[in-house]
């Protein structure tokens, strides 16, 4: 018996929300050793140190090969590009703080990856594949930007693509909370490292005050954590590569 139209669709968002909302544990730490490798998937300048400026001081600590792929030009689609040669220039200040760690500058128009999807497919497929990473690191696929919505589609598809299936997806948070994290990771000593990237972009903190939103949202994740001693935490919804190559195409399949 086929299906009709409305229980293909209650089927789907069942495992939507099973894949994207529901959680049936929480980690406080990811399970790592010296010989893993990291990609951290950036849109644009400061997502990588508003997201993750806790845990990329970590791993770095930890000598675990870090490496950032800055997607855009962060020039805010602007016409001119000053605001492009500033951003990059804090961004590359911001990478000074954490030392020791490796980029890439894609350098795609600022809002429109949707689109250079097939280039930033290609591209992403390179980079991944040389640097060979256990954990990629992404932005929330329910952020608001559709640049951070269209890095999920283009890495889900890039994962499909060359069947890769050993590789850990963790999103990160930037300007919305996940909903039912499941990696809840204490940031309590790396927070200073953090701030002082943040303080980076002065651009960006003059019109969105970053330092006060991260620091807030680090501070209530951490109280919510329920944990002694610790004051400040980053939040990541992790997955294996084939649920989150699910999780992505349910998404978009009734989104």
């Amino acid at each position: 018996m086929h299906a009709n139209k409305n229980e293909n669709f209650d089927e789907s968002k069942q495992d939507y929300e099973r894949l994207l909302i529901q959680c049936s544990f929480t980690k406080y730490a990811f399970k790592m050793n010296k010989h893993d490798r990291v990609i951290i998937i950036a849109p644009h300048p400061d997502d990588e140190t508003l997201g993750c400026g806790g845990i990329i001081t970590k791993f770095l600590s930890n000598n675990i090969q870090t490496k950032i792929l800055l997607l855009t030009d962060g020039n805010g689609e602007r016409p001119k590009k000053q605001l492009q040669k500033e951003r990059k220039k804090e961004f590359n200040n911001a990478l000074s703080i954490y030392k020791n760690i490796k980029h890439q500058c894609l350098d795609f128009p600022d809002g429109k990856l949707d689109k250079h999807y097939k280039q930033l497919l290609n591209l992403l497929s390179k980079y991944i594949l040389e640097f060979k990473p256990n954990f990629i690191f992404v932005p929330y696929v329910l952020d608001y930007s559709l640049d951070h919505k269209i890095c999920n589609y283009v890495l889900a598809d890039m994962l499909k693509k060359h069947n890769l299936q050993g590789i850990f997806i963790a999103m990160y948070e930037i300007w919305t909370p996940i909903l039912y994290p499941n990696y809840y990771i204490n940031i309590t000593n790396e927070f200073e490292t953090k701030k002082n990237a943040i303080n980076c972009y002065v651009s960006q903190e003059k019109y969105y005050h970053l330092l006060n939103k991260t620091k807030a949202l680090n501070a209530l994740r951490a109280e919510l954590s329920m944990r002694k001693a610790v004051k400040y935490v980053e939040c990541f919804k992790g997955y294996n590569s084939i649920n989150y190559q699910n999780m992505i195409r349910f998404y978009k399949k009734i989104t």
